[in-house]
């Protein structure tokens, strides 16, 4: 909670609140920097602090998806509805007498650059933004797949991830660099794993 409060509170003091992002992506370098624990933290530290309905969105291209580890932990998660706008097909997930809704994304893979895709995507983007308040995509590597490159040029803003005990400098500059839209949506970047 400490934690999530000092992120949430930064995010707030970087941007005005006319500003404040409705859509953001955390991503990290590699895997196994902690990006999914970040984002759900901070998911629900704003649903529960800022009495708005916040949607998590998991684009993880693993056989363990987000929702199914948190089924283990809340077993009130349960599954409120399954839809699909063209070539995305996603899950929705709620969590009992809480603004926490949790989006798995069951086709990653389709994640491209296409005309096609990028039709589905904005109306996707239109259901998420009618529906919720803020929008937190937990995003696949950015120096291992492609998705979190496209997601990048469609949402509001960008946290980087970035485990302390395996902190590479020059691999952490390499996959910022390589994201490709305005380096002025990069909030910032956290540290994650500190032992002091």
């Amino acid at each position: 909670q400490k934690e999530s409060n000092a992120l949430w509170s930064n995010i707030r003091k970087n941007v005005s609140d006319k500003d404040l992002p409705q859509s953001i992506m955390l991503c990290s370098a590699s895997h196994g920097e902690g990006c999914s624990t970040i984002t759900t933290g901070l998911g629900m530290f704003a649903s529960r602090h800022s009495n708005k309905k916040v949607a998590i969105v998991d684009t993880q291209m693993e056989s363990l998806y987000l929702a199914d580890f948190l089924s283990e932990h809340y077993p009130e998660l349960s599954l409120e509805e399954e839809g699909n706008f063209q070539n995305i097909g996603f899950r929705g997930y709620t969590l009992t007498n809480r603004n926490l809704f949790f989006i798995q994304i069951v086709n990653p893979e389709h994640f491209d650059r296409s005309e096609e895709f990028d039709s589905s995507f904005e109306t996707f983007m239109t259901f998420l933004k009618s529906n919720y308040d803020f929008i937190f995509f937990d995003s696949a590597p950015v120096l291992s797949s492609p998705i979190a490159n496209i997601l990048a040029e469609k949402l509001d803003r960008i946290v980087f991830v970035v485990s302390a005990e395996r902190l590479n400098q020059r691999k952490l500059v390499s996959a910022i660099n390589s994201i490709s839209c305005e380096k002025e949506k990069l909030l910032g970047v956290v540290m994650n794993k500190r032992r002091n």
